[in-house]
């Protein structure tokens, strides 16, 4: 539908517009195709917005077909898609049933195809358009109708394919689909002739693992995001310690300075049997250019280093993601909105997100004169001026009074207009007191009065 129409449905509500983009739609399917391997290993994209799943031998490890559809339901519902889901013996019937049935969850048994089928439209087998308008000026629109009639009729007049599509939905000729193909977690693993209980053991033998994984990393030019090692122990449920990396790593001695500390921390209980250690998630290494001088130039535009990853491995390790963050520019004039702040992982990206984001960092800031302590909240002040529209002679800030000796602007900056509510204005002045000190402030006309207005302290410069 039109954006008009979307908006008319919405009742003047507040609309987001973003633009269609279906390629992304096809990889975030794919991605959901993916995800969904956990119930059963033949998964498939069904565009524009369905799954196709092969649940032949799966559905008993769930407690039947009906179990499974609800397991199915359930874990959509809760990534926040609503779903419809149908089970059927043909791939068509339960396609068409996941679609055009009254059910939120349809359950299909053999030999009741046909009569699943038959009140629907002919689109819900996904029939060419043309030959659904040729069989609709022919009075037929629903499935059942088309199946009553002769099949050499419909095959001189609409060709085989057409048959083709019926046979599939009813099961007289398989239906073959192209699943999505998951790459196997890289895994090495080691297994004791007994229960070992010290700790030592343990730690020489998953390095010696850490060790052989890098080598299969390197092998591949990419580096581990997130490593598990699984200590199995007899009589116990198996102990798992795992991380995740802010960037992908192969160094073997960042890798293990992260590990080991959790290794330490792990109950042995009577044992370990067996270690496995893998990794679930890579990323690609872009290789670095060494330089001979210290001082050669780098171009930096590639990507954050290898080193700037560990450091920041090693800060959210020792502090916590929480306290970790990344500063990005934003392309806006306002003081407070014109950097935002975001968590490492939120600020890992491909190296190719990395370059656009630092080539395009110098046209978002703004080249004017900021100060290097910007306050988190702007402090209220009293001035008194020489003329009425002019700069402050005088300042008491914090009950301390201060004289200016001199000062330079104003700088207007303006809220973005296109927000909702009022747009108000500052005018910015810097501002040098007896002392030395520079302060930044600004009076803020939110009146919509040039004249008027309160005035604040809002950073200065150390």
């Amino acid at each position: 539908m039109t954006v008009a129409h979307a908006c008319s449905l919405l009742q003047g509500a507040k609309v987001w517009l973003r633009p269609h983009t279906p390629v992304e739609d096809e990889k975030k399917l794919v991605s959901l195709a993916s995800w969904a391997i956990r119930f059963s290993p033949i998964v498939a994209p069904d565009p524009p917005d369905g799954l196709l799943i092969d649940i032949a031998g799966c559905e008993h490890l769930f407690g039947g077909e009906e179990s499974l559809a609800r397991a199915v339901f359930d874990a959509l519902d809760r990534l926040g898609f609503p779903a419809r889901v149908a089970v059927a013996p043909t791939f068509g019937c339960a396609r068409a049933v996941a679609r055009f049935g009254r059910r939120t969850i349809a359950l299909v048994p053999t030999g009741g195809v046909p009569e699943a089928i038959e009140p629907f439209p002919l689109m819900a087998l996904r029939i060419e358009s043309p030959v659904c308008v040729a069989l609709n000026e022919m009075g037929v629109e629903r499935i059942g109708q088309m199946l009553g009639l002769p099949r050499d009729e419909l095959a001189a007049r609409f060709g085989h394919a057409l048959l083709a599509v019926i046979d599939q939905a009813l099961g007289r000729s398989a239906e073959v689909i192209e699943p999505v193909k998951v790459d196997a977690p890289l895994e090495v693993s080691h297994v004791f002739g007994g229960p070992v209980k010290t700790i030592q053991s343990i730690l020489i033998v998953v390095k010696k693992l850490l060790g052989d994984l890098i080598v299969m990393l390197k092998k591949q030019q990419e580096g581990a995001r997130f490593l598990m090692v699984e200590l199995l122990r007899p009589r116990l449920e198996s102990e798992c310690v795992s991380f995740q990396l802010t960037y992908p790593s192969s160094n073997v001695d960042h890798l293990w300075s992260m590990l080991l500390p959790r290794l330490e921390r792990v109950n042995l209980g009577y044992g370990v049997e067996e270690i496995f250690l893998r990794t679930t998630h890579v990323g690609r290494i872009v290789d670095e250019q060494f330089t001979l001088w210290p001082d050669d130039f780098v171009d930096a535009s590639a990507g954050p280093s290898t080193s700037f990853g560990e450091l920041v491995d090693q800060l959210v390790h020792r502090l916590g993601g929480k306290a970790v963050s990344q500063v990005s520019a934003r392309p806006m004039y306002v003081p407070e909105r014109a950097f935002r702040r975001m968590g490492p992982n939120e600020a890992r990206g491909s190296e190719a997100r990395a370059a656009e984001r630092s080539k395009g960092a110098n046209d978002k800031i703004y080249a004017a004169p900021r100060p290097s302590r910007l306050l988190k909240m702007p402090e209220r002040i009293r001035v008194i001026a020489l003329v009425p529209d002019g700069p402050p002679a005088w300042i008491e800030w914090q009950r301390v009074s201060y004289t200016v000796k001199s000062s330079l602007g104003p700088e207007r900056i303006a809220f973005p207009w296109w927000e909702d509510g009022p747009a108000p204005t500052r005018d910015y002045y810097m501002v040098e007191d007896e002392f030395g000190r520079w302060l930044w402030i600004f009076r803020d006309h939110a009146s919509g009065d040039p004249i008027s207005g309160e005035w604040y302290v809002h950073g200065e410069w150390a």
